[in-house]
């Protein structure tokens, strides 16, 4: 087994306990538990809980709150409110009962839950906190392994467009990991900042000492995990854990020596909550290492002692340690004797960094790889001016930001970065300073801006063998292609990714690029082909615990499913995930698959629920009253709205679609939303209106060119002509639409033109001419509702009466809460693809 322990020590302390309501939340562990199950919420929603309840006595401002929970006062009214559905939410509470957390109107809240305390004093431990990581766009894999972190996301600019986007727009730009410094030893603030030279004054280990135990030098190829740092040093070192980890791999890397990415191995901790122990075999099976390396970390009255365990399988096959003054010369030393029982020679002193600079940014990035946003920056601006003021400090504070949400201000430091970096000066500096800003105009919705500076990104790390970099490069310039609908050359970007990155050995990188594959194959129309990229691609984040790629993958499946008219596998892949819904914070990832749920269960004839869950998302989504609807949400419920007979509100919903999907990417959900908006005009009574809209959605069409957005056009334009009883003119539109859709080749798009199509072709009579057009979604007929009950209309309408009627009881058992109208009936316009 491997055991990985966080930084603790012993400390005494009143351990405080609040119960209400069958749930406790324990101050001192930072604990919610609800009927006897943990809780999983964010510190911030934590953190208002608690204040709450310890100021039960009274009503606590808007402004008080914010002050004691985010130490700021610029945090906006929708994050709190945000917050507040959280804390809600988690204890079983809700904004219409407010049983437990009551709303003070034009004041603040107040907690009303009868609640008893119970407080003991007792002997217990802390930890470094290293949380399980976050933001929801996510631009490199440094985002991808924060991405289930609860941190609260940033809130928008007023002028920002938020929306929820699908994993094209959000899983594609998840580009892979390289830390983007080189980690070689500890920087101690202290001996920084007072004695500058200290930090090479230990360099020589006092004293190693090597275990008894060997290792095969046939086996000397195996790839090695390095798990995180046992530490047992106090609170002040807990940055050991992970910055000692990567130092570790990269001493290992350095010669020659395969090793995990150290972001595999913060995934894989991250997916063991306690972590505590980590079974070799999920080691093993997420990342394919034969060998796990177990680092211990002991402060000793002469210094630190570092201990290596080598593991392969359950047994142990060699122990190595060794003593220094310096936490990283010990790490060093025991790590150069390891590589020699693996029969590699040690890389030299100039083979590693051994500039201050480089010291800074290991403690830097160490405390960043614990997501602590704000301690990784006091970390740089409490450095020496010399060292604080180098660029590579300066991108580091740049990333911080990034990381934080903070994207204007990032962007503006690394533009101002990139005037005073050149190619020749600092080619790998300017790398990364092109690389992240081009991963923020993609996270900013400007992947047009993103492509020269990704493309420059790439001529210069493919200069350098640095495969880890040069991978994620091209994954995030895939990401930027797909946006802007040049698929083949995002197919290309992947394919030179995937490369890249098997060079590197990142499993977990290598997921993203499957994921994205995935995402590709269906913006080109190949659902079939996504489904098996996207299972792999899901398998691999949950063994690393990756919650985010969970639900962006399976949003994509979700849609893969939908597409093949599966709805039954469509809302399985839905259900599966479902109960982890509400344990991620981020309202756009839990939109991007709710909407896709929602979606299933109208398929499944869930009408009910799949209303009740956008208007939940529509309300956690909306930043504010003037932000209008995101996109995906308002096509959805205005298509829901249409087919409950409510025109206005179908009108009003899509046009806030069409105006909220303007991108390359959203072109297919633009195209749907713009055919309901037009239908919904013409249902009510609004001509002139619906015949702008039609002529408007139909340029635009011709300009994008592409396959759905001209079929549903197409389809609008017939649907328009028949209600204006031009007959000639709309069996021209729907010919045109029928061959637009079997070129596509998607059935769900094949199912709505025929439905519409086939349904005129029966009302006029020409029972000819319908048997030919049903007959191409006839073999879906079993399984999709709208199929089965067209079918069923066409028998009737051929007087094939017993057949009409066993296909009628095949709509009705598919139809859950839709009605099913008696035959004959009046044509049915297929409204939705699910």
């Amino acid at each position: 087994m491997a055991r990985i322990v966080r930084a603790r020590y012993p400390v005494r302390m009143r351990h405080e306990s609040y119960h209400f309501y069958g749930c406790v939340a324990d101050a001192a562990t930072r604990e919610l538990r609800r009927d006897g199950r943990l809780v999983t919420s964010s510190p911030k929603v934590f953190d208002c809980l608690i204040y709450l309840i310890e100021h039960r006595d009274r009503a606590v401002g808007r402004d008080e709150l914010i002050a004691a929970v985010w130490g700021r006062a610029d945090v906006s009214d929708a994050l709190l409110g945000q917050t507040m559905l959280k804390a809600r939410r988690a204890i079983g509470d809700t904004g219409h009962e407010q049983t437990a957390i009551r709303t003070v109107p034009r004041f603040g809240y107040r907690w009303i839950a009868e609640t008893s305390t119970k407080s003991t004093v007792a002997a217990t431990t802390e930890s470094a906190h290293v949380p399980d990581t976050a933001p929801a766009k996510i631009a490199t894999m440094e985002d991808a392994s924060r991405a289930d972190e609860r941190v609260p996301e940033m809130p928008p600019s007023p002028s920002r467009r938020t929306r929820s986007r699908l994993i094209s727009g959000v899983l594609a730009v998840a580009a892979v990991v390289a830390l983007l410094v080189a980690l070689l030893r500890g920087w101690q603030q202290h001996d920084t900042q007072n004695h500058p030279a200290a930090a090479t004054q230990a360099l020589a280990p006092s004293h190693t000492a090597v275990a008894e135990g060997s290792v095969d030098s046939r086996d000397a190829d195996g790839t090695v995990a390095v798990m995180p740092v046992a530490n047992t040093a106090g609170d002040d070192w807990f940055w050991l854990q992970l910055g000692l980890m990567d130092q570790i791999g990269r001493r290992l890397h350095l010669a020659g020596q395969a090793v995990v990415p150290s972001s595999n191995i913060v995934a894989l901790t991250r997916a063991s909550p306690q972590a505590e122990t980590i079974p070799y075999a999920k080691v093993w099976a997420a990342t394919g290492a034969r060998y796990v390396v177990l680092p211990h970390a002991t402060r000793t009255a002469n210094g630190w002692r570092v201990q290596l365990d080598l593991h392969e399988g359950d047994r142990s096959k060699r122990v190595v340690e060794a003593q220094s003054d310096d936490v990283v010369a010990a790490a060093n030393a025991a790590t150069d004797s390891l590589l020699i029982a693996l029969g590699k020679t040690p890389p030299s002193e100039q083979d590693s960094e051994t500039f201050t600079i480089n010291q800074l940014l290991q403690r830097t990035d160490a405390v960043l790889l614990g997501s602590d946003f704000d301690g990784a920056r006091r970390v740089i601006e409490t450095a020496p001016p010399a060292l604080r003021n180098q660029p590579a400090a300066r991108f580091m504070l740049a990333r911080i930001d990034w990381h934080a949400g903070a994207l204007d201000t990032a962007s503006e430091r690394l533009r101002a970065l990139l005037g005073e970096v050149s190619a020749e000066r600092d080619p790998a500096l300017r790398a990364r300073l092109l690389y992240t800003l081009g991963a923020v105009e993609i996270r900013e919705d400007r992947s047009a801006d993103a492509v020269p500076l990704l493309t420059e990104a790439l001529k210069l790390r493919s200069r350098e063998n640095l495969p880890a970099e040069l991978g994620e490069t091209y994954t995030a310039f895939a990401g930027a292609l797909i946006n802007l609908g040049r698929y083949e050359e995002a197919g290309d970007a992947l394919a030179r990714a995937r490369v890249q990155l098997g060079l590197a050995g990142d499993t977990l990188a290598l997921a993203i690029v499957d994921a994205n594959e995935g995402s590709l194959d269906i913006a080109r129309g190949r659902p079939a082909e996504a489904l098996p990229l996207l299972q792999r691609a899901k398998d691999c984040f949950r063994l690393f615990g990756w919650l985010s790629g969970r639900f962006l993958t399976t949003a994509a499946e979700v849609k893969a499913h939908l597409a093949l008219l599966d709805s039954t596998a469509a809302l399985a892949a839905s259900d599966a995930i479902e109960p982890q819904l509400d344990q991620h914070d981020s309202a756009h990832i839990r939109g991007t698959l709710g909407v896709q749920r929602a979606w299933a269960l109208v398929a499944n004839g869930r009408i009910g629920e799949a209303t009740h869950l956008l208007d939940q998302l529509a309300v956690e989504i909306s930043h504010d009253e003037h932000s209008g609807l995101p996109g995906d949400i308002a096509s959805a419920r205005s298509r829901l709205s249409l087919g409950a007979g409510d025109n206005s509100a179908a009108a009003r919903e899509a046009s806030a679609a069409v105006a909220a999907l303007p991108t390359v990417d959203e072109q297919y959900e633009r195209a749907r939303a713009w055919r309901t908006l037009v239908l919904a005009r013409q249902a009510g009574t609004q001509a002139n209106e619906a015949a702008t809209q039609l002529d408007e959605f139909s340029q635009w069409a011709r300009k994008t060119a592409q396959p759905a957005p001209t079929l549903y056009a197409a389809l609008a334009r017939a649907e328009h002509a028949r209600d204006l009883h031009r007959a000639d003119e709309a069996y021209q539109e729907y010919a045109a639409a029928l061959d637009d859709a079997a070129r596509w080749g998607v059935p769900a798009d094949l199912a709505a033109v025929v439905v519409s199509y086939g349904n005129a072709l029966i009302a006029d009579g020409k029972l000819d001419q319908a048997s030919e057009v049903i007959g191409r979604v006839a073999r879906w007929a079993d399984h999709d509702f709208d199929c089965a009950l067209l079918q069923a209309r066409l028998y009737n309408a051929l007087g094939q009466h017993g057949s009409a009627e066993t296909a009628m009881a095949r709509a009705r058992s598919l139809a859950g809460e839709r009605v099913v109208p008696a035959l004959p009936s009046a044509p049915l316009v297929k409204v939705a693809h699910e």
